[in-house]
């Protein structure tokens, strides 16, 4: 059965924390930051339902619907809003030290630098998560979930970018037309980040 993919808007983000949470519950990333004590599953709910608020709210980002239920998400930002200037930082603070909690805490900020350093600096529409259900993956979801997007900026001719942990899902990617243009690891040891950025066509 093929997915519904329409808008998400900020009154989806409870059907979405779940999925987001689950799509990246081994993702090596999340892993080497966030807490892995008994409040790890408050955590992860925590930073997705942040990820959600920092891109629900401008209407670009799309879920997929299967049967009436959110199967899939792909949460994006719109360009020159993706990075929070001082006071809009102030109300992710709590959320961050729950997530990280004080053994991470460092680790954390110093792996949220080294992406915000990276980060593609021209406009551009920003892919910051795309999930799947994991009993749903590799059924040409996660592609469905972003064309639109990709259509949109062909349309406004402006390019696309993420980043990514997980080498496999550069195939995907690719046939999306990102291209790594950087890959490093973490501060710290930790895992490699692929950087990606899709020109218009």
């Amino acid at each position: 059965m093929s997915p519904t993919i329409e808008s998400a808007s900020v009154a989806d983000a409870p059907q979405l924390v779940p999925v987001l949470a689950r799509a990246f519950e081994t993702e090596e990333a999340l892993r080497w930051t966030l807490r892995e004590d008994a409040g790890r599953p408050k955590a992860m709910h925590d930073w997705f339902h942040a990820n959600c608020r920092l891109s629900l709210p401008h209407g670009v980002s799309a879920k997929a619907l299967l049967d009436g239920k959110v199967a899939g998400v792909a949460l994006w930002v719109p360009p020159n809003k993706w990075k929070l200037g001082l006071l809009e930082q102030l109300p992710y603070v709590p959320v961050m030290m729950r997530c990280f909690g004080w053994k991470k805490l460092l680790r954390s900020q110093r792996s949220i630098d080294f992406v915000q350093k990276h980060h593609l600096h021209t406009p551009h529409y920003y892919l910051l998560a795309l999930a799947v259900e994991p009993s749903l993956q590799g059924r040409g979801m996660g592609k469905a979930l972003m064309q639109p997007m990709l259509d949109r900026c062909d349309a406004e001719k402006m390019p696309a970018y993420l980043e990514t942990n997980n080498t496999a899902n550069l195939p995907l990617y690719r046939s999306r037309g990102f291209e790594v243009f950087r890959e490093e690891a973490m501060p710290s040891g930790g895992p490699m980040t692929y950087f990606m950025q899709r020109a218009p066509r």
